[in-house]
């Protein structure tokens, strides 16, 4: 996954997380650097999964069918472990 954190980022304190999940077309990469000004004004970390070829297969994005599901809510608790 590609992540972005807060330019005031401090281990001591929590901060909310975006889970960017990409769509056909837009890269992880480019969709956390898309968000990432925003989340900085706000204070936001963001964090998107990069679905490659041997992740996913040939679909590169999440289609919401529910067996992708595991697979972001795992990007979600390494943030957790790794950040605040």
């Amino acid at each position: 996954y590609f992540l972005r954190l807060p330019p005031e980022y401090h281990h001591g304190r929590a901060y909310p997380l975006i889970l960017a999940l990409g769509t056909p077309g837009l890269a992880a990469e480019k969709l956390v650097a898309g968000l990432a000004e925003e989340a900085a004004r706000h204070g936001y970390i963001v964090a998107a999964p990069d679905w490659c070829p041997e992740f996913r297969g040939p679909q590169q994005f999440y289609d919401f069918t529910g067996k992708e599901h595991p697979h972001a809510v795992a990007v979600v608790r390494d943030v957790a472990r790794r950040f605040q």
